[in-house]
């Protein structure tokens, strides 16, 4: 085979000595102008970069999404879920798993943002909710769930703690408001707790709620609050966990 490219590679030489000049040139002329239409498409690109580096357009196929704005700049502590700086976590998108990706959460807005180096420099990306099943950062699963409830909808991530019979969730939410002492924008966090049986999600207020979502086993689990001295608006998410254990004991 080696020798028969060799054969080939010399009467190449062969015929191109036989031409006459001028189509020899030709022909070095065109080679010389597909390198100078390659170097003009990769400086049309680099600018094409540029401008889509600028503007909210959407990356992919992996990093989707568009440039993040940090609407906070100000705020005294800070929008994200436990850290201000960067971690490294995993995503679970529709087609695949990324794992020590450099993410972070914003709960005031509920987006998942990415840390993605280019050659020009890192670019903070909002992550496209479209794609993305879920993700795990500092310790804490979350998933994409959708109360569905109309105008009351509150799509979004919720971090998964149990999921067994029924599936216990928490959305995660801090709230902007203005310290009068300090004259600054602060967040307020708060944690809500959400139970989703049979496809649907109910919002954990009190023990009307609780005991309606879990109601073919309600006896039972009211039976359980009572002994245990149950108190919705103040349990603790282990308490809940092991409420919803006890339940698919039942």
């Amino acid at each position: 085979m080696k020798n028969i490219k060799c054969i080939w590679f010399k009467g190449i030489i062969a015929i191109s000595l036989l031409l006459p000049p001028e189509i020899f040139n030709n022909c070095i002329a065109q080679q010389i102008n597909v390198l100078e239409k390659n170097k003009n498409i990769t400086t049309l690109a680099g600018n094409v970069r540029d401008l889509f580096y600028s503007s909210n357009c959407t990356y992919g196929p992996l990093v989707n999404g568009k440039i993040y704005t940090d609407y906070y700049p100000e705020l005294l502590g800070h929008q994200f879920l436990a850290l201000s700086g960067w971690e490294k976590g995993t995503v679970y998108f529709r087609n695949d798993v990324q794992k020590e990706l450099l993410i972070n959460y914003d709960i005031v807005s509920d987006k998942l943002v990415a840390n993605e180096f280019y050659s020009e420099g890192p670019r903070f990306i909002e992550l496209n909710r479209n794609d993305v099943d879920g993700f795990y950062i500092d310790g804490h699963r979350f998933i994409k769930a959708s109360t569905g409830n109309g105008l009351k909808d509150k799509s979004g991530y919720y971090e998964l703690l149990y999921d067994g019979g029924a599936t216990l969730l928490m959305r995660w939410e801090k709230y902007i408001s203005k310290s009068s002492v300090l004259d600054k924008d602060v967040a307020r966090i708060e944690n809500t707790i959400y139970i989703r049986k049979n496809d649907k999600i109910f919002r954990i207020n009190n023990r009307k709620t609780l005991i309606s979502c879990l109601s073919d086993k309600g006896e039972d689990i009211e039976n359980y609050i009572r002994s245990r001295r149950f108190f919705v608006r103040t349990a603790e998410p282990d308490d809940f966990i092991e409420l919803l254990k006890y339940y698919d004991r039942l």
